[in-house]
């Protein structure tokens, strides 16, 4: 049984790949209505649950839930950080 750090760099790496997945789909997007944010946040967390399930199907390789949530913390902080950053920009 692999040890599991809950604050390791692998977890901070995990939580700024979705933090900067989240901001550049959301900053390519045209339409900034909540509806197209939010299927956006929850098409990345979904992603990132999908590569932990296939991870874990790799040899040598685990699935951790603790990853799926860092990814989904970075795309849900991404996500907040980018239309705060962008409704501020544009005003």
């Amino acid at each position: 049984m692999p040890k599991v750090e809950i604050w390791s760099f692998d977890k901070i790496f995990h939580f700024i790949e979705y933090f900067i997945l989240a901001f550049l789909a959301i900053n390519s997007c045209q339409n900034s209505k909540l509806k197209v944010l939010i299927v956006i946040i929850l098409a990345g967390i979904v992603y990132g649950g999908f590569i932990e399930l296939w991870q874990g199907s790799v040899i040598g390789r685990n699935a951790s839930y603790y990853d799926e949530i860092a990814n989904s913390f970075g795309m849900i902080i991404g996500g907040i950080v980018t239309t705060r950053y962008l409704n501020f920009a544009h005003d």
